[in-house]
């Protein structure tokens, strides 16, 4: 992996700092206040004294700025200013974007002491509440710890080693310095922790240049900043109006690549790929303007992948989700897919937000596949047509719920009242974006022959 590197240097022209909007976030309406937040009771802050501080691990009830109360569990504590404390908490019911920063006067407090007085020998039943913590290990996790464990009989150690590397990544991964992003017009919430070089990665605000994405500690810093690119490097692959992709080869633009890595991984929680970006090609979103090409998004995906996955990371950036961006970032790693001839998907497992966006472009090129059939088709025929593996052509129309199990095989059953009822239950809409493969100039890369790659690794 490579080490980590500074940031670019900058060019000629200063970028204008606008002023900041309120920060960009796609979660419900009903979130946990960032500011001063409403207490439990009203006098919490003043019985704080008398009663107990919550501690590390343990599980307590915090207040949102819509009055309900969400059970979270206490990670960290910090004291902010003299005789302030804030607690860093995880809530057991949401994804780890929520976790935050909360004041005392957040937390329940009457609460957390009956907990304790229910756990006493002389008192009742305990009915202390317990955090269980679920996640599953990414490509780079299995890939350090089956290299690490290789020739080992049996999988019980390597099963032990795999539940290590979770643990360890947790803790490593547990707590966000970064909680806001300045980048373009935007102030983003951070959703996840970024691992920026120390003295930027625990600072409360962080500010990125929207065209090279070098990372600033301060917003003088950003206004005097001097950058004269206004498009991603790599070359321009995709335009139609608007909307433009850029290929990137991520050795070839090392720096960059690396630098937008870090800064998406501020809003990806299970990404590994940071600094060895050399083995990866960048696709790059931008939407063009009078100013410049503005990134939106891209995905990455190996050059070589022995798991035939035709996307390795996705993200929207914040400020343009719920646009179209997502779906068609998806479809156009389907379509470099189909030009080179065979069949792909997705590195698993899917984010959360990750599923949604597959499971929508899914359900929605499967039903248009079926919609123009008139006769009975194969699990294997719809993955043909459509450039979907044939595993994600039987689980989403399982979430259909328009294939059915018999006698050993997948068989398709639908009608056309049931194509539109699976429309309707699963809220589908027709894309807001699609790729015009007229606007489309690209080739696949062509492989070098066998021979030469063999010889190639002799000469290594």
């Amino acid at each position: 992996m490579a080490e980590r590197s500074s940031s670019p240097e900058g060019g000629d022209e200063a970028p204008s700092l606008p002023s900041p909007l309120p920060a960009a976030s796609s979660t419900a309406s009903a979130t946990p206040s960032t500011s001063s937040a409403t207490s439990v009771s009203s006098n919490s802050a003043a019985v704080s004294s008398e009663l107990p501080l919550p501690l590390i691990g343990s599980v307590v009830l915090v207040s949102w700025d819509d009055n309900s109360t969400h059970e979270a569990t206490v990670v960290q504590s910090r004291e902010r200013r003299p005789g302030q404390l804030e607690y860093y908490v995880h809530y057991l019911a949401y994804d780890r974007r929520m976790d935050e920063w909360v004041a005392l006067s957040r937390i329940d407090l009457e609460d957390y002491k009956k907990q304790l007085e229910g756990d006493k020998p002389d008192g009742p039943k305990s009915s202390k509440r317990t955090w269980e913590p679920t996640r599953k290990v990414t490509r780079n996790m299995k890939r350090k710890t089956e290299a690490s464990h290789m020739g080992r009989a049996g999988t019980g150690g390597s099963q032990a080693s795999l539940d290590a590397v979770e643990r360890e990544y947790e803790k490593n991964t547990k707590i966000k310095h970064i909680t806001s992003v300045y980048f373009s017009k935007y102030r983003l919430s951070a959703w996840y922790l970024s691992p920026y070089p120390e003295e930027y990665g625990k600072l409360p605000h962080l500010y990125v240049c929207e065209w090279c994405f070098k990372y600033m500690a301060h917003r003088h810093a950003l206004l005097t900043h001097t950058c004269t690119r206004r498009c991603p490097p790599g070359r321009e692959i995709y335009r139609k109006h608007h909307i433009s992709m850029y290929e990137i080869d991520g050795a070839q633009e090392k720096l960059y690549c690396q630098n937008l890595c870090l800064f998406a991984k501020l809003f990806l929680d299970r990404k590994t790929l940071y600094f060895d970006v050399g083995p990866f090609m960048f696709y790059v979103l931008t939407h063009v303007d009078d100013t410049g090409a503005h990134v939106v998004g891209y995905f990455s995906k190996e050059k070589e992948s022995h798991e035939n996955n035709n996307l390795a990371c996705i993200c929207t950036f914040p400020p343009y989700q719920q646009r179209g961006y997502g779906r068609f970032l998806i479809e156009f790693s389907y379509v470099l897919s189909r030009l080179e001839g065979r069949i792909g998907g997705p590195e698993k497992p899917l984010s959360d937000l990750g599923l949604i966006g597959y499971q929508s472009y899914w359900a929605w090129e499967l039903l248009t596949a079926l919609h123009k059939t008139d006769e009975p088709v194969t699990t294997a025929q719809l993955s043909a047509r459509t450039g979907i593996t044939q595993d994600d052509v039987v689980a989403t129309l399982q979430w259909l719920d328009l294939i059915k199990y018999w006698r050993g095989h997948h068989t398709i059953c639908y009608t056309t009242k049931q194509l539109h009822a699976a429309t309707v239950m699963r809220k589908l809409r027709p894309p807001k974006l699609e790729v015009d493969t007229r606007c489309l100039r690209w080739c696949p890369p062509t492989a070098p022959p066998k021979e030469e790659r063999a010889a190639g690794g002799d000469d290594a």
